[in-house]
């Protein structure tokens, strides 16, 4: 009697998916290498902005994260490891949005009282002239702030204009921005 598999097709089979996974492997490995590896921040560069511009988003990330920090701003923690997640992206999310702060809380359901909060990733447009990318950073880290200070899940959610107008004013202010 005869084994209804081939002993050969089921090793050249067992080669080529071990080949694949392989490849795979080595293909999401490598898309997330971050383009830059800093104190606070990863960048991973989606868009191919560049080396330069991610060397400068950096910068300026770093500069914000130590005045916030110096100034005695709390600041969120990443939820994943101790550095945040930054990914430079065509486009952040609307047509005309230079970033976003994607956060995630956990709260009491019957008080809407917050017990965690942390950031997941903060994605940044590409190409976006020096003067903007630099507002752009440290407005974004006003919201890595702000989410560190949420007790009730009621404030982002009724007052989503105050903590939009509060990271403006203040990116503004120290960056002497206004734009």
């Amino acid at each position: 009697m005869r084994p209804w598999f081939n002993a050969k097709q089921l090793m050249e089979g067992a080669i080529l998916l071990l080949a694949l996974s392989l490849v795979l492997f080595s293909i999401s490995t490598n898309a997330l290498t971050p383009a830059v590896n800093s104190t606070h921040f990863l960048i991973y560069d989606l868009a191919n902005a560049g080396s330069s511009y991610d060397q400068t988003l950096d910068n300026y990330l770093e500069q914000a994260y130590s005045l916030y920090i110096g100034l005695g701003m709390k600041m969120t923690p990443p939820c994943t490891g101790s550095q945040y997640t930054i990914y430079v992206v065509p486009q952040a999310q609307q047509a005309g949005e230079a970033g976003i702060t994607d956060i995630e809380y956990n709260y009491n359901q019957d008080t809407g009282q917050v017990i965690s909060t942390c950031i997941m990733y903060i994605n940044i447009t590409a190409n976006l002239p020096s003067d903007l990318l630099e507002h752009t950073a440290y407005h974004e880290l006003v919201h890595v702030s702000q989410y560190a200070y949420v007790q009730y899940v009621i404030i982002p959610q009724n007052y989503p204009w105050y903590i939009e107008a509060d990271a403006e004013g203040t990116a503004s202010y120290y960056t002497n921005q206004c734009p």
